[in-house]
């Protein structure tokens, strides 16, 4: 209980006396009266002094203090109590307030790291397409061709093969190999295409280029020598079946790349060349080369300016920014 409440006590028991009487006013007081010479006193049908007041009432006011007082103290405790759930709950909310503050803050850098990805990624694609649709690491004949193509002077073009074709990443470097520089060549839609082609070359001075075009082209058929390797020690595949491309383009691939195996190393390539008298055309993964009649190429591999490697970089450049976009969002 407050100290107030106890010092509050201590005053009403002091002055539960009211206020003292004079002095003998607490007496009886006789009435005196007279009659025919006589005179008398008589007890009056009330006495004492109406200064005094009945003690129980003071009780009576003591006990309702007291009931008061003790309400009191219970409403206050209700009122603690409820001021302590208050405060409570206010910590409990600033507590969950700064976990979202700190997760908002968490989730806002991992944001600005995402768009920093985005935008690196979307410079390294910018910068990929602009080499792609300068030809960059092309020869010369290639950019003059395309460029005429692109000016309207020349029609027809389809493009090189390089554009045309696509190639899982793992066998990008076996393919560029057997392929060289046959990736520059450029396929037209026909004879007339590559004719005209080839005079503008002539009449700028701008060098030569390889032409396939789609209406004489032939694809090649796997000779007797190929059959079976399939089943030999460290086959991949057969390199047509690796690439990928429009079935228009079908027909230069298989020209292409019909006798051409690829290996995993090279002593699986170089035993199953040996099992075919040295016959067949292989190439392994990482770009060695055994060639029909028993020749081998190999070494450090230098890919064809990257003419693969780059389309298919960008393949995954695109897929890789769409993740964060979508991370993003």
């Amino acid at each position: 209980m407050p100290s107030w409440w106890n010092y509050g006590k201590l005053r009403l028991s002091y002055g539960i006396v009211g206020n003292a009487p004079e002095t003998y006013t607490a007496n009886i007081v006789y009435e005196q009266g007279s009659d025919n010479g006589f005179t008398w006193n008589t007890i009056p049908s009330s006495w004492g002094n109406a200064d005094i007041r009945p003690e129980k009432k003071y009780e009576y006011e003591i006990e309702a203090l007291d009931k008061e007082a003790a309400a009191s103290e219970e409403q206050i405790s209700v009122y603690k109590k409820s001021s302590d759930e208050i405060g409570e709950k206010i910590a409990e909310l600033n507590k969950k307030l700064t976990a979202m503050r700190e997760e908002y803050n968490s989730a806002d850098s991992e944001a600005r790291k995402k768009q920093g990805d985005y935008d690196s990624l979307d410079s390294r694609i910018t910068a990929l397409s602009r080499m792609q649709e300068h030809f960059d690491g092309y020869n010369n004949s290639i950019k003059h061709i395309m460029n005429e193509n692109k000016a309207g002077r020349l029609r027809g073009i389809r493009g090189p093969l390089s554009y045309l074709i696509r190639v899982e990443k793992e066998y990008i470097v076996a393919i560029e190999t057997s392929l060289g520089a046959a990736l520059q060549n450029i396929v037209t839609d026909d004879e007339n295409a590559a004719k005209s082609s080839i005079e503008s070359l002539k009449r700028n001075n701008a060098g030569r280029a390889t032409f396939y075009p789609l209406t004489t082209i032939r694809a090649q058929e796997r000779s007797r020598d190929y059959y079976g390797l399939e089943s030999s020690r460290g086959f991949v595949g057969w390199a047509d079946e690796l690439v990928s491309c429009d079935e228009e383009y079908r027909t230069i691939v298989k020209s292409l790349l019909a006798r051409v195996v690829v290996y995993d190393n090279i002593d699986n390539a170089s035993n199953a060349a040996r099992s075919r008298g040295w016959k067949i055309r292989a190439v392994t993964l990482d770009g060695q080369q055994i060639n029909a009649g028993g020749s081998f190429t190999g070494g450090q591999t230098k890919r064809d300016s990257g003419m693969l490697s780059r389309s298919s970089m960008i393949d995954s450049l695109r897929e890789e920014q769409a993740e964060v976009a979508h991370e993003l969002d």
